[in-house]
């Protein structure tokens, strides 16, 4: 078994915090953007009852166009990459 010299060991720590830092940034940002979403359509409604139509059609958006993307991104013989232009399509509603 061989072992990996200290410095890259030490990348290696360093790289998991990294992540472990921009997941939990990630993870802090989508109740924030659903909570500031519903404030301004309540200002912003006519009705209170419209104020979270849009963030809803956002998330309905990404739910309904990430099967048939998928599939349409596995279906490509290089992997992905002539499909990258197709990814903004599902997230056009945000």
């Amino acid at each position: 078994m061989s072992t990996l010299p200290l410095s890259d060991d030490r990348r290696a720590k360093r790289n998991v915090w990294v992540l472990v830092a921009a997941q939990a940034i990630l993870g802090a940002q989508m109740p924030m953007i659903f909570t500031t979403a519903g404030l301004a359509g309540q200002t912003l409604a006519p009705n209170p009852c419209w104020a979270t139509l849009p963030i809803t059609m956002a998330v309905l958006g990404s739910m309904l166009s990430a099967t048939p993307l998928s599939s349409f991104m596995q279906r490509r013989p290089d992997g992905g990459r002539g499909s990258f232009w197709a990814r903004p399509l599902g997230r056009s509603g945000r």
